[in-house]
């Protein structure tokens, strides 16, 4: 029997069947080695594959990389490097998905794309998988297939509650083996013969919006020091970081990468970069607690208006506001989640 919605019962299990497959993405305890063993040669069987040798853990992706240089300079490279290349992947990735998604996305595709792979893969893809990419695709061009672990799982959790709910798969075992394998290990870079495994991250560090972000350290960490840095889900250089002082309103300016360079802004703080512009008032309250609202011109960027204001403290700063906003009171009004009718009279009393 064809399955084209969820019932109601199904939609109330979704978010507890979300937040476990999202605490599997977002582990953070060491793996279990000997599990991981198993785990690893399953879903190389699982591929029709031979078993692999040799399985190397390390304590983050990469070491894996480097690992994987040190073997380019040995006779292992004629061995098991050129053997990889896309092949591997096609049996252990792509043909697992094609046969899932003929499956079950031509049935309840939108609906649990949208309830389930689209809010994990907001936190799991989106942000922990791809800013990790980033950084490892600087270090290496990479000749082994790579798969990462846990960060698979929203994916991973689209199918496998399609299973709960009934959907019927032709070929269960590449699925196990991948979920076994999600649910055991950090990355893998897999060759014919080796295995190179890494460790999870040992923290993971996100804003209240979900997305990676930590003001101090790393928003991702390894064990070994290794890890990023993001700035509410933009991946930024470390010093910027660790070392704000290292920051100028020149490079927050003029910065190659515009998101890159909108976060520097941010770090550096608006007010701070406000003195090196041009800015034009465009209204401003006697109460200096409403503030001034002003227009700037940042470059590669265009016309932004951000409203500058003294705290409780007596420290002053700024605050990006709407293009829109014409008075003081009404952008203020606007970051207090309320309208000026509202505010004004509350700021009179």
């Amino acid at each position: 029997m064809k399955i084209t919605k969820l019932t109601a019962q199904q939609e109330q299990e979704l978010p507890a069947f979300r937040e476990e497959w999202l605490k599997i993405g977002l582990r953070t305890d060491p793996i279990d080695r000997t599990e991981a063993e198993s785990a690893v040669c399953g879903l190389y069987e699982a591929a029709g594959l031979k078993r692999p040798k040799v399985i190397l853990f390390f304590t983050s992706p990469a070491l894996c990389l480097l690992a994987r240089a040190v073997m380019r300079k040995t006779q292992m490279e004629s061995q098991l490097v050129d053997q990889l290349g896309p092949q591997l992947w096609s049996q252990l990735g792509s043909q697992l998905a094609s046969q899932l998604r003929l499956q079950l996305v031509d049935q309840l595709g939108s609906q649990l794309r949208s309830q389930l792979w689209s809010q994990l893969e907001s936190q799991l893809e989106s942000q922990l998988r791809s800013q990790l990419w980033s950084q490892l695709e600087r270090s290496a061009a990479l000749d082994a297939t790579w798969t990462a672990g846990g960060q698979d799982a929203y994916w991973l959790a689209f199918y496998e509650f399609g299973r709960k709910i009934g959907v019927k798969y032709t070929n269960t075992g590449h699925l196990d083996a991948y979920i076994r394998y999600a649910k055991t290990c950090g990355w893998m870079y897999a060759y014919d013969g080796i295995a190179l495994v890494s460790e999870r991250p040992t923290e993971i560090h996100f804003d209240n919006r979900g997305l990676l972000h930590n003001e101090n350290e790393m928003s991702v960490k390894f064990s070994d020091g290794w890890g990023v840095h993001s700035w509410h889900g933009i991946r930024v250089p470390g010093d910027w970081i660790e070392n704000k002082k290292s920051i100028t309103p020149q490079i927050a300016l003029h910065h190659e990468n515009v998101e890159q360079r909108r976060a520097a802004c941010e770090i550096l703080g608006w007010n701070n970069i406000l003195r090196e512009l041009n800015a034009a008032t465009i209204d401003k309250s006697a109460n200096p607690f409403v503030g001034e609202l002003l227009e700037v011109d940042i470059p590669d960027i265009g016309k932004e208006r951000f409203l500058r204001v003294m705290c409780g403290t007596g420290r002053e700063f700024a605050l990006p506001v709407p293009p829109d906003m014409q008075r003081a009171s009404q952008a203020q009004a606007w970051l207090n989640f309320t309208t000026e009718d509202n505010y004004l009279p509350q700021l009179r009393t």
